[in-house]
């Protein structure tokens, strides 16, 4: 099993004026167990998609935190987040920083509501723990967005229980009683606990796709110099990433290439313990009309923090999302919309 990422940007890399066809673009964590992040800018550099776009080069580097994936563009020591937290962009945006959300590295919320042995549906989660892996990230959002739903106040009728463990920990903590529900991703996670469904010790109640379809979990940011001085690479690298989305859903769906790039790119032998161990256990499902940014989600999310105090009540995100781009992008290389 492979150690942390290594370093991929060189640090002075961050501090000089990039080349004309040259950009560096982060991700917030890239390792073995989790690879998934910078799959599509890896896999369309090896197709040669951003080249194509008009990129030359494209160098990764990891954030490692949500607010340092934004302060990092702010500073234009990074031309582009893949994946930033959109309450943290729209937090340095209603203070002043120049930040634009470009696309979406998810849309909507691609996660099934897991409970033990005997709940049956949302409404039966009042008074009882919900495991999320810590406070504020997507599980514990998309919780907090839902269960007003069913009559449940987040704040005060649930007990939310952080570090509750990767993937098969929350599960056996779910079989055993220690916590009452958690949320499983689809395509990566469900998988590993539908054996358990079977005999009924655990099962999906609910969709968080169907409760929160339009909301945007993790958002493609840029700043406002990129955008006046180089729209030409940022529209480059959408059209790269959007490229090779599409390219791993119709030729590669199954991961056998994806499995070589992370490889290649963490320079380690094996993926095992990975989620790409033997190719994604379900097919790819994003498409390059996926990473289309959807206002109704981003302002979804505002409504959200403005509630909790975190978002001043009369911010605005209309004027930050740039969802033209990625339309440009599907038109001028003839993707799906």
């Amino acid at each position: 099993m492979a150690g942390p990422a290594r370093t991929f940007t060189p640090p002075e890399l961050l501090l000089r004026p990039r080349e004309l066809h040259e950009l560096v673009y982060s991700v917030e964590h890239f390792y073995a167990e989790h690879p998934e992040h910078p799959i599509a800018p890896l896999m369309g550099l090896r197709h040669g998609f951003l080249q194509e776009a008009g990129l030359r080069k494209a160098h990764l580097t990891i954030s490692n935190t949500d607010l340092a994936a934004v302060e990092q563009v702010a500073e234009d020591k990074v031309d582009i987040a893949m994946d930033a937290h959109p309450i943290v962009a729209m937090q340095a945006r209603a203070a002043g920083r120049e930040i634009y959300i470009i696309g979406a590295y998810r849309n909507g919320m691609p996660f099934g509501v897991w409970a033990r042995r005997g709940i049956q549906s949302m409404a039966e989660l009042k008074g009882k723990r919900l495991g999320v892996i810590k406070l504020t990230d997507i599980s514990h959002r998309a919780f907090s967005l839902v269960l007003p739903q069913f009559g449940i106040d987040p704040e005060k009728d649930v007990e939310f229980v952080p570090g509750s463990g990767e993937t098969l920990e929350r599960i056996a903590n779910l079989r055993r009683g220690f916590i009452d529900a958690t949320v499983l991703q689809h395509e990566l996670e469900a998988p590993f606990a539908e054996p358990y469904a079977g005999s009924g010790e655990i099962g999906q109640i609910d969709d968080m796709a169907r409760l929160l379809p339009a909301y945007v979990a993790r958002a493609t940011i840029t700043s406002g110099r990129m955008l006046r001085e180089r729209p030409e690479a940022v529209k480059a690298f959408l059209a790269g990433v959007m490229r090779a989305h599409q390219y791993m859903h119709d030729a590669d769906p199954n991961g056998i290439e994806a499995m070589e790039v992370v490889q290649s790119t963490l320079d380690i032998s094996n993926l095992q313990g990975s989620r790409l161990e033997n190719g994604w256990r379900t097919p790819w499902p994003t498409q390059a009309a996926d990473i289309h940014i959807s206002l109704d989600g981003i302002r979804a999310v505002a409504d959200q923090y403005k509630g909790l105090g975190q978002l001043p009540r009369d911010f605005d995100p209309g004027p930050m999302v740039r969802a033209d781009l990625a339309r440009e992008v599907c038109r001028e290389w003839e993707l799906p919309l």
